[in-house]
């Protein structure tokens, strides 16, 4: 587990994610990871509407994961929105 962490950090570093946005998507992206751990990370744009057809398609799709991999996503989302992502697209927790 040690292992597979730091070659996570090695390769991916959140300073990294910080400059490719502000090159890449000057103004039009913010990173977000997860709360007190910064194991994930993303570089979020601009929410978009979801059609409400869409929304519910992710919620069917988030119902049909076996129980271990809805457990682990749902920790994922508890964990950046916490970090404070916001607007979550499979809804409320």
């Amino acid at each position: 587990t040690l292992d597979y962490e730091r070659s996570l950090r090695a390769a991916f570093e959140k300073a990294d994610f910080e400059r490719l946005a502000r090159e890449e998507l000057p103004g039009r992206g913010a990173v977000k990871s997860t709360f007190m751990v910064p194991m994930l990370t993303v570089i979020k744009t601009d929410d978009q509407p979801l059609e409400p057809a869409q929304r519910q398609r992710l919620r069917a799709l988030l119902t049909t994961l076996p129980p271990r991999d809805r457990s682990d996503l749902n920790d994922m989302r508890t964990f950046f929105r916490l970090g404070g992502l916001k607007n979550d697209p499979f809804g409320k927790l």
